[in-house]
């Protein structure tokens, strides 16, 4: 299956190709979605894998460094989350052509579903937010990651943004697919090709 995806690495500016030396480009060869996704029930299952063409370079003295997976049953509530990403600022904004982060506390399953309810909420998602609003996920942020630095001093992807109800509302969380749900899905695909730890 041919695609014209492109996948972008150790970038921070996008509209400055010069602006970082280790900044490399892949063709993605593959999207595998998770086979239980459908945008027309509730966003479950929000998740995907892109195979690239070709290896990409990692290591302790590279800029590019894989994020560690949670453990299946890992639990990030009441963890400051980072939510990063290229996209609005504001709601149906501009998006950014700097790479932006804002810090999140992650919610219990409970707080999560007091807000949205059962029907839009699963136990396949996390949601992160301040109460008074102001930081958050936006539009174009879609599948990038929500991570938590770990005791040991590791980042650690708790989530990948998914959905919400506008952009940074008071009260109103950010929802992100929860990535420990998906771990062993994850392994099966890639082979449990897990170096994170090779610091």
């Amino acid at each position: 299956m041919h695609h014209d995806d492109q996948v972008l690495l150790g970038e921070h500016k996008w509209n400055t190709p010069t602006e970082t030396q280790w900044t490399i480009r892949r063709k993605v060869a593959e999207i595998l979605v998770h086979p239980n996704f459908s945008q027309l029930s509730k966003m479950d299952s929000d998740i995907a894998l892109l195979r690239l063409n070709s290896p990409v370079p990692l290591g302790p003295q590279r800029a590019i460094v894989p994020i560690c997976l949670p453990a299946s049953d890992e639990d990030f509530t009441g963890h400051i989350g980072t939510v990063s990403g290229w996209g609005s600022v504001s709601s149906y904004g501009f998006v950014s052509s700097v790479l932006k982060a804002t810090h999140v506390p992650i919610l219990s399953e409970e707080e999560c579903v007091s807000v949205f309810g059962t029907a839009a909420f699963t136990q396949n998602m996390i949601c992160a937010g301040v109460k008074e609003g102001g930081k958050d996920a936006c539009q174009g942020d879609s599948g990038g990651p929500l991570s938590v630095l770990s005791e040991g001093r590791r980042w650690v992807l708790a989530g990948l943004v998914s959905w919400g109800r506008g952009c940074g509302r008071p009260s109103t969380p950010g929802v992100y697919v929860k990535v420990a749900g998906y771990v062993n899905w994850i392994k099966n695909i890639t082979g449990a090709s897990d170096t994170c730890g090779e610091r």
